[in-house]
């Protein structure tokens, strides 16, 4: 490989300078509206926002009840049934916030202390994902912190106590340990998205065709991915689940939390409730969730420009990947992958999905826009070096 001069040095110690600044403000960017908006809730009187309700007061409940902890605990909300453990999604999310609880107290302000730390560290992880020491390769990492952090909904979700934002912290770290060739870390982290809420499933899926997909990989090894896919998230699922299982029995487990969950999930709720939009509605930000709409007016919008530049970089990218395995992709394909899932339960007939399940795109969008980037410059050089031969 050729040394680099000094100058060559120079410029590249420069990029990573700025490279590293961008991707550290992004960071504090997002921690800065997350946390000011998590404390805007708390001025206003908001103690529970949108669907907090019903985590925090299930997180008290296992902090109560499963793991028997004794401090100074809030009252329970009216809202929430007795005995009621919110079956619907598996219980890494309500854990988390526990852990919060049990750190800081039970407070508005400590239930948000997770989802307020993973917001920002998304885009530096991002940044992490796709960054080598090389320009074009810092420049990509810069693009994808910048995206992230300039997703509306990564602040205004990670404000709040609620679930999705956890799914969107794993899949970056996915994304991180796929680019990096660690399939089985990758797929644990696939294991804890889907511990927070099935439609983690999108990403376990994503991996698996990612290598699937590689046409350069022997049968042979397709095989032991292909168990792999489904054996480690399924393992990691089943042990976050198991103080649960313990507490209410592995036919509670199946029933409720397996055949129930998965039928709730493929079907609309009752009408009159929050406002509803199909996965392409969320990119236009048609019909939006709001997370509050009374004394402080906070809706799950995202940043359409963002997210159409992502699905310009998927349309050039996957083809390109399915030509050349050498091509990075996983965030483009995870993107389809997860637009997928959801029109697929839209089909099913749950007509009922909300914005802010889109925050599990943004991690996404923001990879396939520096997968673009990155393809641009190889195949920039392709192109150069088949004109160097021909000039020979």
């Amino acid at each position: 490989m050729k040394r680099l001069s000094y100058s060559d040095r120079l410029l590249l110690a420069l990029f990573l300078v700025i490279a590293l600044a961008i991707a550290g403000y992004s960071s504090y960017f997002v921690f800065d509206r997350a946390y000011t908006l998590a404390v805007k809730y708390v001025e206003v009187g908001h103690d529970y926002v949108s669907d907090e309700v019903w985590y925090v007061n299930v997180a008290r409940r296992y902090l109560k009840e499963l793991f028997r902890v004794e401090m100074d605990y809030m009252p329970y909300s009216s809202k929430i049934s007795e005995g009621w453990l919110n079956p619907e999604h598996p219980p890494l999310g309500k854990y988390m916030i526990a852990l919060s609880m049990l750190a800081c107290g039970d407070k508005p302000i400590c239930w948000r202390i997770p989802s307020i730390i993973e917001a920002s560290l998304i885009p530096v992880i991002l940044f992490l994902s796709y960054a080598r020491r090389a320009p074009i390769a810092l420049l990509a990492g810069s693009a994808a912190a910048a995206a992230a952090a300039s997703d509306y909904i990564l602040h205004r979700i990670g404000s709040v106590a609620m679930l999705d934002i956890h799914i969107a912290f794993f899949t970056s770290l996915a994304i991180f340990f796929v680019n990096r060739g660690k399939l089985l870390p990758a797929l644990v982290m696939a294991g804890l998205a889907l511990s927070v809420k099935y439609s983690g499933a999108a990403l376990v899926g994503a991996i698996a065709f990612y290598y699937l997909l590689n046409k350069s990989i022997s049968s042979r090894l397709r095989a032991r991915i292909f168990a792999a896919s489904i054996l480690m998230p399924i393992s990691v699922f089943l042990i976050v689940y198991s103080p649960l299982i313990y507490f209410k029995g592995v036919t509670w487990f199946i029933e409720e939390g397996v055949i129930k969950a998965l039928a709730w999930h493929s079907t609309s709720r009752p009408p009159g409730g929050p406002p509803t939009s199909s996965p392409l509605e969320w990119i236009i930000n048609g019909n939006p969730f709001f997370f509050s709409a009374s004394k402080l007016i906070v809706a799950a919008e995202l940043n359409t420009i963002i997210h159409a530049l992502a699905i310009l970089s998927i349309i050039i990218v996957l083809p390109a990947y399915i030509a050349n395995p050498n091509t990075k992709a996983f965030s483009s394909l995870l993107y389809v992958m997860t637009m997928a899932m959801y029109y697929t339960i839209y089909f099913m007939g749950n007509k009922t999905l909300y914005s802010f399940y889109a925050v599990q795109l943004t991690p996404a969008a923001a990879g396939a826009i520096a997968e673009l980037i990155l393809m641009a410059k190889n195949h920039a050089k392709t192109s150069q070096g088949r004109h160097d031969r021909q000039g020979e």
